[in-house]
């Protein structure tokens, strides 16, 4: 019997003394193409939202990919398969960053003419930088939430309240989530909290499951978590733009339910989804949207974004004659 135990002791010895042999990894750009279809394949959630047929891209652009391609064209085939899908959650970075985000943007946001020629001696910044306000005509509060990117979020919720205790004695609000490019639900659920009540339904979510397009989760209601009273329920402008993204998205979807609140503006960016990060065989990083997000009305605006109640659309290179036109459309609403 011990002869039997040594001899089998030693075959699993002599056996693990095999030289480990690591799988070689196929970096040509056949397979790195193929991986980042794949991927997107199973994994992306937004396909039919976004009008894009995925089999009929790789029909397009895989033909062309060649084994002595060098890594600039295949970049090049990479970004034009990417790039119809339009979503701003979606990035290649190898040398530089590739977005995809719409790039028809409305007249760039400046909070400097905001300063100047609207808050005046009044413009004032929140403890934590993230919220530059004022007050404009004695009447209209002002505050430009920045971003939902927070650093420290225990500060957060103080520096709201402190901007909002400020504000208190006037008859109007205008919040601008003009080129706010999201950040944390967290920080975007908490100034909602001063708004509307806990336990609203802002959103449905679900999440795409390997497998066919539609194949998502059932919808999962998010809710409004944090209570706060008293809530602010004066009029509201709210005010946005196309790049108004993600959280910033978010936070417009759920302030656009309650009745004293009117989007003033430009459509948002339609980048709802949280962003997948991941990276291809060959070292470049990828991101992607995994989830279908809706409005509590089940109304999913991916791709097209939230269109505002009242629409003020100025082109870029169009010539105003007012420091801020969506302000002032905002304070003509209020006051009217």
């Amino acid at each position: 019997m011990k002869r039997i135990t040594y001899l089998l002791l030693l075959l699993i010895v002599s056996g693990c003394t095999e030289p480990l042999v690591t799988p070689k990894i196929d970096t040509s750009p056949a397979a790195v193409f193929q991986e980042l279809w794949n991927e997107f394949n199973i994994r992306y959630a937004t396909f039919p939202e976004r009008h894009v047929n995925w089999d009929s891209l790789h029909s397009l652009y895989a033909p062309k990919i060649t084994a002595s391609m060098p890594d600039s064209i295949l970049m090049f085939f990479c970004d034009s398969l990417l790039a119809p899908l339009g979503d701003a959650h979606v990035s290649l970075v190898a040398l530089r960053n590739y977005g995809y985000g719409h790039d028809d943007s409305t007249y760039q946001f400046n909070f400097g003419n905001v300063s100047s020629f609207y808050l005046g001696e009044t413009a004032n910044e929140s403890t934590d930088g993230y919220i530059r306000y004022g007050i404009i005509h004695d009447s209209i509060g002002y505050m430009n939430v920045i971003t939902f990117e927070v650093g420290d979020l225990s500060r957060w919720g103080p520096a709201i309240d402190s901007v909002l205790s400020y504000l208190q004695n006037t008859k109007y609000l205008i919040i601008d989530v003009r080129a706010n490019a999201g950040g944390s639900a967290f920080a975007g659920e908490t100034l909602e909290a001063r708004f509307m009540p806990q336990g609203t339904i802002v959103n449905f979510t679900q999440t795409r499951y390997d497998g066919i397009y539609t194949d998502l989760s059932s919808p999962a209601p998010t809710t409004e978590m944090y209570a706060h009273l008293p809530l602010w329920q004066k009029p509201i402008a709210l005010l946005t733009d196309r790049s108004t993204i993600s959280c910033g998205e978010w936070f417009t979807m759920a302030m656009r339910s309650l009745p004293n609140v009117t989007v003033i503006g430009d459509t948002t960016q339609g980048a709802f989804s949280g962003r997948l990060d991941r990276e291809l065989s060959n070292g470049w990083q990828y991101s992607m949207s995994f989830e279908k997000i809706s409005d509590a009305n089940h109304i999913c605006h991916e791709g097209v974004g939230l269109i505002p109640d009242i629409e003020i659309y100025v082109k870029e290179n169009q010539r105003v004659d007012s420091p801020d036109t969506v302000l002032d459309r905002a304070i003509e609403f209020l006051t009217k």
